[in-house]
């Protein structure tokens, strides 16, 4: 690269751009010259480090892949037209970047608070209240309901409520003591986390 090139280059680091249609959403590297993060909505331009010659940590490790699990996440949800027009509605209503909302979901783990059973009898038509959340919407809340035996009486999906997810009951359980209740909550990206929990 000529020194009038660098020279204008040094001119641009560090820029934060707002408007610019070309660099909206994007992240990652130019070359050798510049590198192009989001953060808090708004688009870095920045000079590109030199490779370190420090090796990773374990830690380091697991972030680095994690960060490339989610941006191959973000980027096959963006694709999908449904999910796609998913995050333009809640992006147009937080007035957020559509993509930035995606990349931040896909980055991120759903959470499961806690369970309600104060309810579940082992009887069918019971219900088992749920709280789960993400940074975004969660895609869907499945339920195991295993027994002492470690038989699977069931499985299914919570529904959506207001302020929780419930859980019908379609099976009998004889048995409440030792019973285990496995909830699953997914995001629309893709991830899941899991919790087990044990009646006493």
């Amino acid at each position: 690269m000529s020194r009038d090139a660098l020279k204008n280059l040094k001119t641009i680091i560090m820029a934060i751009n707002n408007n610019n249609i070309l660099l909206m959403g994007l992240s990652g590297s130019i070359g050798d010259q510049l590198t192009i993060r989001q953060v808090n909505g708004k688009t870095i331009v920045g000079r590109k480090r030199g490779k370190s010659t420090t090796p990773p940590t374990r830690k380091q490790t697991a972030v680095l892949e994690r960060f490339r699990i989610a941006t191959k996440l973000a980027t096959a949800t963006w694709k999908n037209p449904e999910k796609k027009g998913i995050y333009q509605e809640i992006a147009k209503k937080r007035k957020k970047n559509a993509y930035a909302l995606l990349c931040k979901d896909a980055h991120s783990i759903p959470e499961i608070r806690d369970i309600f059973t104060n309810h579940y009898k082992g009887e069918v038509g019971n219900v088992i209240y749920i709280q789960a959340r993400d940074v975004v919407q969660l895609d869907s809340v499945e339920v195991v309901i295993i027994a002492t035996d470690n038989t699977v009486l069931e499985t299914g999906r919570a529904i959506a409520q207001s302020t929780e997810w419930a859980y019908t009951c379609k099976a009998a359980n004889s048995s409440l003591p030792g019973t285990r209740i496995v909830i699953a909550a997914n995001d629309i990206p893709g991830n899941q986390i899991t919790r087990d929990f044990l009646l006493i």
